[in-house]
C-alpha cells in the first residue's frame, strides 16, 4: 500500500507487494539490508546513484520517483509521455500518460475526467484508479474507481514536488526541507536543503556510528571516532533541539540540548567541566546521560528522562531513575491530588522535572561483569523498543554485536522518533578519538560563493580566496565580474563570457578598477565554461533551471526593435565575443532552438541560436496617451510636433557637447517622443536627438500634421518603423 511518511524516511510512498527479480540498483548485500532494516542511508544512496539506469530514457522527462523495491523503481509521478519500465503505481494528470502506461500498470492516481476516460478506453493492466480533485461521474470501466472528492484526502496523499528546480529529481525526503536528489546537470546524487541550498551536513537516514567509511552526508566528526565494542544510532541529529553522542576512551555521552552550541557542550564534557557551564543564554537547556567504565566498575550520571540500562544474563535492568512527575511526587516536590494515582502519572511520561542548567546531575555506580552490555537512551525510545520487541526487549538488546543491536534500535527509532538516539556499550568497549589534526589535511579549498552573495554582502568576503561561477564582461576599459573589477590573468578575449572564476576577493572600502568605479576587486583567473554539451530543457521548464548552466531549448522568441525577448517579457542578452543580437527590419515572432543560461538575477543569456521559422508581429491600435506596456508594437495616430532648433550657444559654454543637439525628439499629441525609423536601436535605447534627423522629418511631413505611426514602445519614446501623413507622405530616411 502507498504510505505517507514524515521525516526522516522509513518507507517509500508506495510499498510494493509484488514479487520481482533483483534490479540493477542493489547488490545482494544491500537487498538483505533493505529487507531487514528498510530504507537505510546506504540503500537510499544506492537507488539515487542508479537512477539513470532505472529511468533509462526518461531521465530528462517529468518523472519523480515515489517508490523503490528490490533494486527497481516501482512507483512514480509521471507528467510527460516517457516510458519508465517496471512501474506498479503511476500518479499523473496527463491523459496521454494514462494511455501510455495502462497496458502495464495496475494502479493509477489521476486528476480529471479525461484521464479516467483514457484509462477506461485502453483498459490493459489497470485494476484500480484513485481520482482526486474531480467531481464523481458515471463511467463503465474494467477497473475499480475510487473517488476522493469532497472528503479528507486519504492515503496515499497526492504527491506534490514543491520545488521548481528542474535540474533536480527528488529521490528521498531526508528531513523536513532536505531531499536526496539526482542532479541532472552534474550527473550525480546531491543533497539539497531548500532553506540553505546544497547541504553537505549530517542529514540522511541514520545508520550506525562509528562508521569506517562515512557517507557523503555524514557530519565531520564521524571520521574522528572509532574503537570496538560500542555503537550508536547517530553521531548528530540536528534541529533547534539537537541529539548528539560523544565517546572518549571508556567514556560515552548521550546529550539532548536546545538552542545550544553543541561543540562547546562536548568540549566541556571531554575536559571534565560541567556541561551546564556552557548554557548561559536564556532558553538554553538540555538533558544528558553519560557512562564511564573503570576496571570492574561502571559510573554514570544523568538528568531528565535519559536512562542507563544494563543487560546481564538475559535480564534487563534500569540503573537510573527518571526525573519525571513520579520522581517529583516521591521527593515531595509537588503536591498531587489524591485522585491522581500512579496510572495517571504514567500517562504523562515525557514531563521532564529536572534538566540542565538549573538541575544538578545525579550520579550512580554499579559493578561490571564480563558479557554485560549497557544501553544509553531516553524513556520514550525504550517504550518504542518495547512496543516493537513484543516483550522480548532484554533478548533483543543482548543478542549479537553492539553494532547489530544499534542497527535494530535505529530501524525502530526511524519509524517513531526520528531525532532520538541510543548508545550501546559492551563491558570491554574502548572508544578511540582522533584530533582533527590527525586526519589527512587536504589543501585549503577556495570558498564556494554565489554572485548574489558577492554583490549583496561584498564586505563579508574581503581577503578570502573564493570560487564562483558567473558572467565576466571583458571590455577595453571594463573587466567586470559580480559588479567588481576583475584583474583576470590570463585575460579572456573581448566579449561576455560564462566563467568559473577563482581568486582573492578585495573589498576594503577603497575605490578600485578603471577610474575608481568599483567598490570591490577580484584578483585571479577565469575559465570559460564549455557549452559543447548542453542539457536539453523543455520550454515550460526553463524557469526552474540551475543558474549559470548551459542548456538547450526549443522556444518561441520575439525579435523586437530593441532586442530579443523570451515570451514577450524577458530580454535576452548575447554571450560570447559579440554583445548584440541581430536586429530584424520588422518585429518578428520566431521559433528557434537556443543554447542559453539564466543568471543569478533571473536574466537570460544566449550563446547560440538556430531559427526555424518567423512570423511578423501584428501591431495593435492605441492612443499616445494610453498606458502602453514596454516593448508593445502599436499603431498610433495623432498630431506630430517637431521642435524648433535652438540658437547656437557660445563655444565656451558648449565645450564637450554638440550645440546642434536638441533636448527632445518630436512628439505625438505632446505625450510620446517619436524616434524615427532606421535609427540604431539596441545600441542606445535612450537615444539623444539628432539635428539632421529632425530636420528631415520636418521637411518630409511638416510640423503639426496628423500622422499614423507604427512602432515599439520604450520607457519614454516610441521607436518608429513608419511615419505616414494623412495625404500619403511616407517618411523614408
Amino acid at each position: 500500500m502507498p504510505t505517507w511518511f514524515e521525516f526522516p524516511i522509513t518507507a517509500w510512498r508506495y510499498q510494493s507487494s509484488l514479487e520481482r527479480a533483483l534490479g540493477v540498483a542493489l547488490s545482494p548485500a544491500l537487498l538483505l539490508e533493505e529487507q531487514t532494516h528498510g530504507a537505510t542511508r546506504d540503500v537510499v544512496w544506492a537507488y539515487a546513484e542508479a537512477l539513470p539506469r532505472l529511468l533509462e530514457g526518461a531521465l530528462d522527462a517529468k518523472v519523480v520517483p515515489l517508490g523503490f523495491a528490490r533494486g527497481s523503481i516501482t512507483a512514480a509521478e509521471v507528467e510527460s509521455p516517457a516510458l519508465v519500465p517496471g512501474l506498479e503505481y503511476v500518479q499523473t494528470t496527463s491523459p496521454e500518460v494514462c494511455r501510455l502506461y495502462a497496458p502495464f500498470v495496475p494502479w493509477f492516481k489521476v486528476i480529471g475526467r479525461q484521464s479516467v476516460e483514457a484509462l477506461a478506453e485502453v483498459g490493459g493492466a489497470v485494476r484500480r484508479v484513485d481520482v482526486c480533485f474531480t467531481e464523481p461521474f458515471e463511467i463503465e470501466a474494467p477497473f475499480e474507481v475510487v473517488w476522493q472528492w469532497g472528503r479528507p484526502e486519504p492515503r496515499p496523499h497526492w504527491f506534490r514536488w514543491s520545488s521548481n528546480l528542474d535540474h533536480l529529481i527528488p529521490v528521498a525526503l531526508l528531513d523536513d526541507d532536505v531531499w536526496l536528489c539526482w542532479d541532472r546537470d552534474y550527473h550525480r546524487p546531491r543533497i539539497h536543503a531548500f532553506e540553505r541550498g546544497v547541504h553537505d551536513g549530517c542529514h540522511g537516514p541514520r545508520d550506525v556510528h562509528p562508521d569506517p567509511a562515512p557517507p557523503p552526508w555524514a557530519s565531520p566528526d564521524e571520521a574522528l571516532r572509532g574503537g570496538r565494542g560500542w555503537a550508536a544510532t547517530t553521531a548528530h541529529a540536528g534541529k533547534r533541539s539537537e541529539v548528539s553522542i560523544d565517546a572518549d576512551g571508556q567514556r560515552w555521552l548521550l546529550l539532548s540540548s536546545w538552542e545550544c552550541n553543541v561543540s562547546a557542550l562536548h568540549d566541556a564534557w571531554r575536559r571534565g567541566r560541567p556541561v551546564a557551564s556552557e548554557m548561559t543564554r536564556p532558553g538554553q537547556h538540555g538533558t544528558m546521560v553519560s557512562l564511564e567504565l573503570v576496571g570492574n566498575r561502571a559510573r554514570f550520571e544523568w538528568i531528565g528522562v535519559r536512562r542507563v540500562l544494563r543487560v546481564r544474563a538475559g535480564r534487563l535492568e534500569q540503573l537510573t531513575v527518571d526525573h519525571d512527575l513520579r520522581w517529583m511526587a516521591a521527593h515531595g516536590l509537588v503536591e498531587l491530588p489524591e485522585a491522581l494515582d500512579t496510572t495517571a502519572l504514567l500517562a504523562l511520561p515525557n514531563v521532564v522535572a529536572k534538566q540542565l542548567p538549573d538541575g544538578a546531575l545525579e550520579q550512580g555506580e554499579t559493578d561490571v561483569e564480563p558479557g554485560d552490555r549497557f544501553v544509553l537512551l531516553s524513556s520514550s525510545a525504550q517504550r518504542e523498543l518495547e512496543a516493537s520487541g513484543g516483550g522480548a526487549l532484554a533478548e533483543l538488546l543482548g543478542r549479537g554485536s553492539a553494532r547489530q543491536v544499534a542497527r535494530w534500535i535505529r530501524s525502530v527509532l526511524l519509524r517513531t522518533d526520528g531525532y532520538d538516539a541510543a548508545l550501546v556499550v559492551d563491558a570491554d568497549a574502548v572508544a578511540t578519538t582522533l584530533a582533527p589534526s590527525d586526519l589527512p589535511t587536504p589543501p585549503p579549498a577556495p570558498l564556494e560563493v554565489t554572485v548574489n552573495e558577492l554583490v549583496h554582502d561584498s564586505r563579508r568576503f574581503h581577503g578570502r580566496h573564493i570560487r564562483c561561477r558567473g558572467i565576466f564582461h571583458s571590455r577595453f576599459e571594463g573587466m567586470r565580474f559580480a559588479d567588481a573589477w576583475f584583474s583576470c590573468d590570463p585575460r579572456l578575449p573581448m566579449g561576455t563570457w560564462l566563467v568559473d572564476a577563482e581568486g582573492r576577493w578585495i573589498c576594503d572600502g577603497s575605490r578600485r578598477g578603471h577610474m575608481g568605479m568599483y567598490d570591490a576587486e577580484l584578483v585571479g583567473s577565469a575559465t570559460a565554461v564549455s557549452i559543447d554539451h548542453p542539457r536539453v530543457v523543455a520550454e515550460d521548464r526553463m524557469a526552474g533551471a540551475r543558474r549559470y548552466t548551459p542548456l538547450r531549448s526549443e522556444v518561441t522568441l520575439e525579435q523586437r526593435l530593441q532586442g530579443w525577448t523570451l515570451k514577450g517579457d524577458r530580454w535576452l542578452t548575447r554571450l560570447g565575443p559579440d554583445a548584440r543580437l541581430p536586429e530584424p527590419p520588422f518585429p518578428m515572432q520566431t521559433r528557434a532552438t537556443i543554447t542559453w543560461m539564466v543568471d543569478g538575477f533571473g536574466s537570460y543569456g544566449v550563446f547560440s541560436w538556430e531559427i526555424h521559422d518567423t512570423t511578423p508581429l501584428e501591431p495593435e491600435f492605441a492612443m499616445a496617451t494610453d498606458a502602453i506596456p514596454l516593448g508593445k508594437l502599436v499603431v498610433l495616430r495623432g498630431i506630430l510636433r517637431c521642435p524648433e532648433a535652438p540658437a547656437p550657444s557660445p563655444p565656451a559654454a558648449t565645450y564637450g557637447e554638440s550645440p546642434s543637439n536638441w533636448s527632445t525628439w518630436p512628439s505625438l499629441d505632446g505625450a510620446l517622443e517619436i524616434v524615427p525609423p532606421r535609427f540604431v536601436r539596441s545600441g542606445d535605447r535612450y537615444a539623444m536627438p539628432r539635428t539632421t534627423t529632425i530636420e528631415t522629418m520636418r521637411d518630409a511631413i511638416g510640423d503639426g500634421r496628423f500622422v499614423t505611426v507604427v512602432g515599439e514602445k520604450t520607457k519614454r519614446t516610441l521607436f518608429a518603423i513608419s511615419i505616414e501623413s494623412a495625404d500619403g507622405v511616407l517618411l523614408e530616411l
